[in-house]
């Protein structure tokens, strides 16, 4: 297990995982949440292509009720009694137990090929969603996949000085996806003058920092998703790796960008910064994957 070290003045990170980890972090300046396969791979991309994204539970998600919001959640879980996050979310009364039931399962494919984006989509169910709502009372929290690490890691390194990176995992297994991702956010925070804060995180980063993103189409998750007919979502995750110039910070309830949170509170319906537009080659891929997912 990866122990805390002692203060230090250098800026520190440090690396962790599954969901219930985030509570040891609340103190440090930033959380990264990592779900490659597939909340977060979803989440950024979602906002990528201008999405309004709630996440479900919160105040901000009651709000937008009326407005309709697209349920984004993990197809395992629908029909079952709906898990809302260990800890409940400020400002969320208690609700009696429902069933859950998803307009569109938490895929990065499915959320390209849709066309109602005047809808906000709403993060309902998930892992990711466990890990993401665990952190939410940190001071600054950080929504990275495969597709932003580098410039998510550019970021906090100017922005913060205890950082920790966190991934999701599953089911009590550690996912080489996830550890490929947040080895390489904290080997890219060591880079820009960061000390590992933790004793554990300098193997961590020797052993998977290096490691070949196709790893991943190996593990656990990409043979869970393959099973259900998603071979589209394990595909789209391992062949778009840093081609977004992006980070996510989670916002009031909200995932926004960094540079929309900082120019306009709120996003205006349909808007798409020129900046993150996916490619044709993008859409493309996601057209002609979406009836897989059917």
């Amino acid at each position: 297990m990866i122990q805390r070290g002692l203060m230090s003045t250098t800026p520190q990170v440090t690396a962790n995982f599954f969901p219930e980890s985030a509570f040891r972090y609340l103190d440090h300046d930033a959380i990264v949440c990592v779900d490659v396969l597939t909340t977060t791979t979803t989440l950024v991309t979602a906002v990528a292509e201008g999405w309004r994204v709630v996440l479900g539970g919160t105040a901000k998600a009651s709000i937008l009720k009326a407005s309709n919001p697209i349920t984004v959640g993990d197809a395992a879980e629908e029909g079952t009694v709906k898990k809302w996050p260990p800890r409940q979310w400020p400002g969320r009364p208690r609700s009696t137990p429902e069933l859950a039931r998803f307009d569109c399962p938490d895929s990065p494919v499915a959320v390209l090929a849709r066309g109602d984006r005047d809808r906000p989509l709403q993060l309902a169910s998930g892992v990711g969603l466990d890990l993401i709502s665990n952190a939410y009372t940190g001071p600054s929290v950080y929504i990275a996949s495969l597709r932003n690490m580098t410039a998510t890691a550019a970021h906090v390194a100017r922005a913060h000085r205890r950082v920790a990176v966190l991934g999701a995992c599953t089911a009590g297994v550690l996912l080489c996806e996830d550890q490929i991702a947040v080895s390489r956010i904290a080997a890219s925070l060591c880079e820009h003058g960061f000390e590992p804060g933790e004793s554990g995180v300098s193997e961590l980063i020797r052993r998977w920092s290096t490691a070949e993103i196709s790893l991943g189409r190996l593990g656990a998750s990409a043979e869970q998703l393959r099973r259900h007919g998603r071979q589209a979502d394990v595909d789209f995750a391992f062949t778009h790796v840093d081609d977004l110039d992006l980070i996510c910070r989670v916002e009031q309830g909200e995932i926004v960008s960094v540079e929309r949170a900082a120019a306009v509170p709120r996003r205006i319906a349909g808007a798409r910064p020129a900046s993150v537009r996916a490619s044709a080659r993008t859409r493309a891929t996601a057209a002609s994957s979406i009836r897989r997912l059917r």
